[in-house]
């Protein structure tokens, strides 16, 4: 993740993500194929029950709990997946037939909870914005508030989508981010993801002493 320059809750929720569910997405199609959907079902849900029990052998290796060093992406992760999980949860038990393009209305759910993160950015993700505005009033004359959106002009088509310059720069992976820069122009505290305002705050307040 490193050597590619990618943020490594995202290579882990992704490239790692994919490659660990090859063998079940080679079963479950083959299952299906052969007519034997409960199968593929059990495959599905047994390996994701499975694959969670794994923070207890992480817990056993780390000797401590591992998950309290989890970031506010993998809670974001964790919410999504126990999103995902339910909706087709609620599948099974209501078992609908009717079905919308090959999908049947817990699929296209699901889609669309699984699509929704790539176009909550900058200001559609607006709780991050607020907690910087929040406080300005407060600092306003010792502190500059600079806002720099992710995208030039936001469409929500990935491709017509381009990066403002900044963030090209920055080589940012992932959004929102928020850097308190000193008189010297250093770095002095960076905050990736959703974060609480009195976190914020304590920062701006070290930064200022």
């Amino acid at each position: 993740a490193d050597r590619a320059g990618i943020n490594g809750v995202i290579f882990g929720a992704t490239v790692l993500a994919v490659a660990t569910a090859l063998p079940e997405i080679s079963s479950g199609i083959a299952a299906v194929r052969l007519g034997d959907n409960a199968l593929a079902i059990g495959d599905i849900f047994g390996g994701n029950a499975f694959q969670v029990c794994l923070f207890l052998l992480a817990d056993i290796v780390a000797g401590q709990p591992v998950l309290q060093s989890a970031g506010d992406q993998n809670a974001l992760l964790a919410a999504l997946g126990i999103a995902l999980t339910a909706i087709y949860g609620f599948g099974v038990i209501i078992r609908p037939e009717r079905c919308r393009a090959r999908l049947g209305p817990d699929s296209i759910i699901a889609l669309v909870v699984f699509a929704t993160p790539a176009f909550c950015t900058s200001r559609a993700c607006g709780p991050e914005v607020k907690a910087v505005q929040s406080l300005e009033p407060t600092y306003r004359n010792r502190l500059a508030f600079i806002h720099v959106e992710i995208y030039t002009d936001f469409k929500p088509d990935p491709s017509k989508k381009q990066l403002a310059p900044a963030v090209i720069d920055w080589r940012l992976q992932t959004e929102p981010w928020i850097f308190l820069i000193d008189s010297k122009g250093i770095i002095q505290s960076r905050f990736e993801g959703p974060t609480a305002t009195d976190e914020i705050q304590a920062a701006i307040d070290q930064l200022l002493r």
